[in-house]
């Protein structure tokens, strides 16, 4: 078939892209194999049988966690999403249309004094991800962000669809929620191996840790306000590393499992 010039740089660019994700896949394949075998008998380690079921865990921070994540709001300032907006060596979102994030997403800024704020937060929530991942971890990117009611028109495709992120399983992602989780604030959706379809509800200072490769999801905007939201994306590593890194709005994880976190 013949290939005009135009197309052919896209074509080897898409290739290059899908011949990385390969390699990328099968890097933390084997990372991740190696390290639950390594603390396969470790009780810090110990695989949940819960998450191992549903591929997902809920549970609440604590108020103090929660009164912390909710100065970020307060007083962090707002930056906005550029599509540019990732780290070196990062996988990150080709095709994300930065004025519809903008017009329905507000993002508030993580970086310096900022991320110290998710330190306790991130306590709490080390053994849940240990016994999720059944390995040592790192914090591989961080996001505060609000979601507006206008998120319900802008977005009616894309995360408020049902989908899989195609990640990897040895990376899952946590959402807390810092305001009431319902369908009226805004909540997530997910879809059981049986079938079954579970919307996600609780007070504020609820959280949601899942593998967003394997549990099929979706978000559901807010009808009224905005719901206040911090994520944190978790990293097999060969040690556990608490340092949250925000590593760019639009950066996902590191292409190898030796990548090196960016802020």
């Amino acid at each position: 078939m013949y290939v005009s010039a135009d197309q052919s740089p896209a074509i080897f660019t898409r290739a290059r892209r899908y011949a990385l994700r390969i390699f990328s896949n099968f890097l933390w394949g084997v990372t991740h194999a190696w390290l639950k075998l390594r603390y396969i008998n470790n009780a810090s380690f110990a695989r949940s049988a819960e998450y191992g079921k549903n591929h997902f865990l809920t549970g609440q921070i604590s108020l103090i966690s929660r009164q912390k994540l909710a100065e970020i709001f307060a007083k962090s300032p707002v930056i906005p999403f550029r599509r540019e907006d990732y780290s070196p060596g990062y996988r990150w979102t080709y095709h994300a249309d930065a004025q519809k994030v903008n017009e329905s997403f507000v993002h508030h800024d993580l970086r310096a004094k900022w991320s110290e704020y998710l330190a306790p937060a991130i306590e709490e929530l080390a053994p849940y991800v240990s016994s999720a991942l059944g390995a040592p971890w790192r914090i591989v990117r961080t996001r505060a962000y609000a979601i507006t009611a206008s998120a319900q028109s802008k977005f009616d495709t894309g995360a408020n669809v049902w989908h899989s992120d195609q990640y990897h399983n040895a990376v899952v992602k946590v959402l807390i929620y810092l305001t009431p989780v319902d369908p009226v604030w805004g909540t997530t959706e997910v879809r059981l191996r049986n079938g079954e379809e579970q919307v996600i509800t609780g007070p504020q200072g609820t959280f949601l840790l899942f593998n967003p490769t394997t549990l099929i999801h979706r978000g559901i905007p807010p009808s009224k306000g905005r719901r206040e939201t911090i994520e944190i994306t978790f990293a097999v590593s060969s040690t556990i590393d608490k340092r949250p890194h925000m590593a760019g709005l639009n950066s996902v994880y590191p292409w190898m499992p030796w990548g090196t976190p960016g802020d």
